[in-house]
């Protein structure tokens, strides 16, 4: 139940009753009928809360105050904060152009580097080339995964570092950069186009082997020192 704040117009004297009271209520100090409709009711309590609606939102808006402007509500600063993708910021067309650029650039860059095994095969010089250009491009390929995971989170980052799979499934679902992506995809599978036109000489062959001779060079090491420390 709600209260009503009465002022005494003679005396000064403040009475609280209740807005269902419709009976003038006495000033308990010098007796004058105070009338809840007087311009002296200082009604703190008496405007009721009624539902309104705010920009498709139920809220309460006093009685009396309707008039004023509502405030209004920032959605895009209510909204939890997510990944964006570069895809929501362009229209169909400009999304249309980036698929399609996307894909001639990846199929210009796997054919180059195709021809560019085929012909290696009859021209040493050209062979030599391609091997030692390879390397920057698998560099590339890493480093335009890599990069982009850290940006977008630092756990995605530590996941392309230490898991090699996993750099496929970021680049293929979560990369968000067309061009980057095809110029990993070209790279991948130009590695891959290797097993046919190199067999022995691929990349992963020779990451294997100094892989195996890395480790056979650590195990040799902790070994000696082993020997040493029981002597």
């Amino acid at each position: 139940m709600a209260d009503i704040t009465l002022v005494c117009p003679d005396c000064g004297k403040q009475v609280i009753v209740s807005e269902y009271v419709d009976v003038a209520s006495p000033c308990p100090q010098c007796g004058r009928p105070l009338d809840k409709s007087s311009p002296h009711a200082a009604g703190a309590a008496s405007a009721k809360p009624r539902l309104a609606s705010m920009h498709g939102r139920d809220s309460l808006v006093v009685a009396g105050h309707a008039d004023e402007p509502a405030p209004v509500f920032d959605q895009a600063a209510q909204q939890p904060a997510a990944r964006r993708k570069r895809g929501r910021d362009l229209n169909t067309f400009q999304l249309w152009l980036h698929y399609v650029f996307s894909w001639l650039f990846f199929s210009a860059l796997l054919g180059l580097c195709l021809y560019w095994q085929w012909k290696g095969l009859d021209d040493a010089q050209v062979m030599n080339s391609y091997k030692a250009a390879r390397w920057w491009l698998a560099a590339g390929a890493w480093l335009a995964i890599v990069i982009p995971a850290f940006q977008d989170h630092w756990a995605q980052g530590v996941l392309n570092l230490l898991i090699p799979p996993y750099t496929i499934y970021y680049a293929l679902n979560r990369l968000d950069h067309y061009y980057l992506r095809a110029f990993y995809t070209a790279v991948l599978l130009m590695l891959a186009a290797e097993f046919y036109f190199l067999p022995g000489q691929t990349v992963l062959h020779i990451a294997q082997d100094n892989i195996s001779h890395w480790t056979a060079g650590v195990r040799k090491q902790i070994s000696t020192a082993g020997h040493k420390i029981t002597d």
